[in-house]
């Protein structure tokens, strides 16, 4: 991804950022679901909630730098994966 947003001044035809979005995609989505399932093991092991709670912290942080850096992650459409089935 880092690479990839090095490149995106030097758009060429061939090289739409597309790259970088998709992968930019798939890391927010990746966070996401991680966010959501230690959220939901916090009640669980509430000895661990410390711990949890300093890794949903750094999560966060992780996600907001990627959404700073690729705003248009989010919007972009994974083919096979983000589009609509007729």
């Amino acid at each position: 991804m880092i690479s990839g947003l090095l490149e995106l001044p030097q758009q060429t035809d061939w090289n739409d950022g597309s790259d970088v979005f998709g992968t930019g995609k798939l890391m927010l989505v990746s966070i996401d679901r991680s966010l959501s399932a230690w959220t939901q093991l916090m009640p669980i092991l509430p000895d661990q909630e410390t711990e949890i709670l300093g890794f949903l912290i750094r999560q966060d942080h992780l996600r907001r730098g990627i959404e700073r850096a690729v705003p248009q992650a989010r919007a972009f459409v994974r083919p096979g994966l983000d589009e609509t089935r007729a």
